[in-house]
């Protein structure tokens, strides 16, 4: 999908009540990036975006990272950001992905744990946002574990 059809989700969902935040990234755009949705009767209601940065120590040609993972507020809760993670995970098995890995929300770490994820001690705090966030990450059993094919 084009960066350009989820960048209004991505607000919605991200970015609610702080306009003026980006919701849009410099490797949105860059080798490798995708972008990947989640529909209900055709309308777009999650997102979630990837590219090849490697977490430190990983295999940079297996290495996987998502971004700006976002579910409209009216379907949170609803387990469409489940069904696109573990869509997400499908694809990945099949590019032979090692390791899936992001940072997260204090808000979504029971999300993401519930997901499979782990979640690294320590957090930071991004300047263009001000989110504290973690390290979440998966290998490849856990993909495969998800994109239910173990």
């Amino acid at each position: 999908m084009a960066l350009a059809d989820l960048v209004e989700l991505r607000d919605a969902a991200l970015s609610a009540g702080h306009p003026g935040r980006p919701v849009v990234w410099p490797y949105d755009t860059a080798p490798g990036a995708g972008h990947h949705g989640g529909y209900v009767d055709g309308r777009l209601v999650a997102c979630v975006s990837t590219d090849r940065t490697p977490l430190e120590g990983s295999d940079p040609a297996s290495t996987y990272r998502f971004h700006s993972m976002g579910v409209a507020p009216a379907w949170q809760g609803r387990g469409v950001g489940a069904a696109v993670l573990r869509a997400l995970a499908g694809v990945l098995v099949d590019q032979q992905a090692t390791l899936l890995w992001a940072t997260a929300r204090a808000s979504a770490l029971g999300f993401y744990r519930r997901m499979g994820l782990a979640v690294a001690d320590g957090e930071f705090v991004v300047p263009e946002t001000g989110f504290a966030l973690r390290v979440i990450s998966l290998d490849a059993a856990g993909l495969a574990t998800l994109a239910g094919r173990c």
